[in-house]
Order: structure tokens, then sequence, then C-alpha cells
């Protein structure tokens, strides 16, 4: 069966099997826009929420509100001046790519970004207090001569700050990277062990598991890795981590987990798709935006829920090839540390006309899930939308999308769009989900892209 053919039989598949669940009562708590366009195309928008702050850092620069109010206390300033006493090319250079995470544990952020200097660096920040304006313990991790790091992911455990990137070296074809980065040290402002790293013979493009709620892993339970496989699978990997004798630290593979073959797409990472797919209204004057499509998107969200632990996770497909129509695959792997990781559920937010991607996905403390992604088509701007379901719906099922923000305007001078979004849970109330990302307020000569910051619950989760 030829690609054409087969992608769309994969999409009268998941249309016949994608029945929705409920719409559910929800209250939007905020719901304003972010960081505006700097002159760089695309963003990648991240952001988390903290104890009465939300940081959101697009390319060069953070800001952060206040959570309640949705006031913003800092404007946004450049990311390289979070190192301006440490030195250095951290101190120098906005390499972008940027990551923050909020230490629900400790009650610390952690703020990242590249510096693409030679060699390269990671530049990692770990804030003293939970206030986001106060100091941060600096560090800068370099990488190899000759390594060039791309697309940093970065979670947080209770015995490390895991990451992942796909690096490049001389006359080698892009691999991933894997590196576990000595937290213990970093919150008391000590000089960090390691960091500890690997390159694992696996696909591009695997993420590390980044916890969310009240009840963490157990102590010891390794950080989980897991990557798009072949078409029926998902591969999961382990990382054990020991800053004290780091040859005792291991990054190996752990189980194929058998998926539903109609959610994905025949060939991994078909070349036709690599480029701008994904359709505008006419006034883009028919530019279309890139989608990256069976890759797993940010982030990998491990949850406690009820004593099973959960990771979730989602990839973009394209689900007819002409006219191209792209849609958001998710997954719920239960059980992940027993040896025998099982597929849950899995379901696909689709639509005949509509394409759906770059998605992020989360669970509350009830297990409801919650997954934001962008929509746009031939009739719809490039817009923001979410999508869910409560514990209780019928499993593989969500709602049908609603909109955080529908766009009023086409990208026009670029097919770059941003690698991903970033949905996860308030720390201090564990029903409350904080998304951002991008969308397109107006079309405008030259750089055109918004970002958008909301939360919002489902009334159930009390």
């Amino acid at each position: 069966m030829g690609t054409k053919e087969c992608v769309a039989a994969i999409a009268a598949m998941l249309w016949l099997t994608g029945t929705a669940a409920a719409q559910p009562a929800i209250t939007v708590l905020q719901n304003f826009d972010g960081i505006p366009a700097d002159g760089v195309a695309p963003p990648n928008a991240t952001g988390k929420a903290g104890a009465t702050q939300f940081v959101q850092w697009v390319n060069y620069k953070f800001a952060i509100y206040d959570k309640t109010s949705g006031l913003q206390l800092q404007a946004p300033r450049p990311g390289k001046s979070l190192w301006t006493s440490l030195g250095g090319p951290c101190a120098t250079l906005n390499g972008g790519q940027p990551m923050v995470e909020y230490d629900r544990l400790a009650g610390r952020w952690v703020l990242a970004q590249l510096a693409l200097s030679n060699p390269a660096y990671y530049c990692v920040a770990v804030s003293t207090t939970p206030d986001a304006r106060g100091t941060f313990h600096l560090y800068a991790f370099p990488f190899a001569a000759g390594i060039t790091p791309n697309t940093p992911r970065l979670a947080v455990w209770p015995d490390a700050y895991y990451a992942s990137f796909n690096v490049q070296q001389p006359g080698k074809a892009a691999a991933p990277m894997v590196v576990a980065y000595d937290r213990s040290n970093m919150l008391a402002g000590q000089p960090a062990r390691g960091p500890v790293s690997f390159l694992p013979a696996a696909r591009t493009n695997l993420l590390p598991s980044d916890f969310d709620g009240a009840q963490p892993p157990a102590p010891g339970e390794p950080n989980f890795y897991m990557g798009v496989g072949a078409s029926t699978y998902l591969s999961l990997f382990l990382f054990h981590v020991d800053f004290v004798h780091i040859s005792n630290s291991s990054f190996t593979p752990s189980a194929k987990i058998m998926i539903q073959a109609s959610g994905l797409g025949c060939t991994r990472n078909p070349p036709q798709w690599a480029g701008g797919v994904i359709p505008q209204p006419s006034a883009a004057q028919g530019t279309a935006l890139a989608a990256y499509p069976e890759q797993s998107m940010y982030r990998l969200a491990w949850r406690n829920v009820n004593n099973t632990e959960h990771l979730v996770a989602n990839e973009t497909v394209i689900l007819s090839a002409s006219p191209v129509v792209a849609g958001v695959v998710w997954f719920d792997i239960v059980n992940p540390a027993s040896g025998n990781p099982l597929l849950a559920q899995q379901g696909t937010v689709a639509d005949p006309v509509n394409s759906y991607w770059i998605g992020s996905l989360a669970q509350d403390k009830d297990g409801d899930m919650a997954l934001g992604f962008n929509a746009s088509s031939p009739a719809l701007y490039p817009s923001l939308e979410i999508a869910g379901r409560l514990a209780s719906d019928p499993v593989g099922t969500m709602f049908s999308p609603v909109f955080l923000v529908e766009g009023s305007g086409a990208q026009s001078n670029t097919s770059n769009w941003g690698t991903h979004a970033d949905m996860s849970l308030d720390p201090s109330d564990d029903c409350v989900f904080w998304f951002t990302g991008e969308y397109v307020k107006t079309t405008q000569q030259g750089f055109d892209w918004s970002t958008r910051i909301s939360s919002f619950r489902f009334n159930a989760c009390q």
C-alpha cells in the first residue's frame, strides 16, 4: 500500500473510532496574551505555574505574571541576563530553545536555555526561593567539543533534573542525547556532580518524564524516557543515575509499549511531511505551517492516580494527504515501573476539515486529562484549542475541541512553527491546568505570531 493510500485508510479508521465524550463543565480562570513576537520565528513557548507566579519564556525573553490576577510582575527580559554574574557564554549568548520548570518538592524555579558557543553550553538557573524575581544558583554545563545540541526538553524528578537533546556531530546523523543534572547540589548552590549523559541507540526526540501531583515517584524510581518506535509501539527507557558512583548509572531499554497501529502513519517521519503542510486561510498566500508529525510532543507527564502510575503523551499525525489534515493521537500508559507497562487507552482528536497539531497533555489529581493544541484550516486562522476527558468518560474518548483563543490572522512569511506547547498542573491546586502556546492574532509584515497563557479546571475536580 502506498503512503497516500495508507494515510487515507488510517484517517478513515481514526474518524470512525473518534467518538467524542460529553462536554464537562469547565471554568476558565486566566486567558490572556503572553510575550509578543520578537522578530524571530518560530516561538517555542514554555511556562509553568509556581506557588504564586506563572513564568513564561519565549525564545530569548522570559516574563513573570501573578497567577491569580494575570498581572505582569516582570516585563520580558533577556534570558541571558540570569547568568550575568556567572559570566561566560551563558551571560553573553541567548541560544533560545528555553525550558521553564517549577520544582514543587523544593518550591524552586528551574530555568534553562542553550548557549551555542564552541563548545556549546546548557545554561541552568535554580531559584533560591519560590519568587522568580529573586536570586538564582547558576550553572553552565558544557557539551563535548563538536556537539551541537538542539530541541532540549527538561523534566523534574526527585533525584535529578533530567533532559534530552537532539545532537549533531560532524559527519553523523542527528541522534538523541540524555542527561541527568545533580538536583540536590544545585538546590543547595553547591558544585554539581556530573552531569551524567548517554548517547542511546534510539530514535531522536526522546522525552524525559516530568512529574505532576502531590505524590512523587518512589525513592530510587528511575526516570522514564519515551520515544516513538515503529508503527505498532512506543519505546520506553529507564535512566538510573548515581552521582556518587557515576559508573553505576545506566540508561537501558525497558519495554516496547504496543499501541493501535491505526493511530500512526505507515512510516516514521515521512519526508513529504517534513516542511510546511498545515493549511491556513487564503490570506497566507499559500504559506503552510510545519507540523512535525509522528514525533513525541512535550511533555511526557507522569502522575500517580489512586496508586496507579500513569505516563501520558501525544503526537501529531497526518490523517489526509489531499487536502492535508492533521490530528493529535494521545496515549495513557500505566505501570511503567512494573517491567510490564500497558497501554490503558489511546485516542485521536481529529476533524475532517480542521487540522490539529502541536499538542501538550496532562492529568489532574482525579485523572482527568486536558490536551491543548493548535488548530488551523483553509477557513480557520491558526488558533489554540483544548479537548479533554474526565476519568469517568468512556475509554479512549475526549470531548470535542473548544477554543481558548481563536486566531484572526495568518502567518504569511514563513512556514516555521513552534515545536512544542506546554500543559501542566498548578502545584498549589492540583485541579488547575496551565497551558501556553502560540497562535496568530493579526496578519502583518514580518513575524506575526502571538502567544497565550491560559488556566482552567474541570468543575468536577474538587
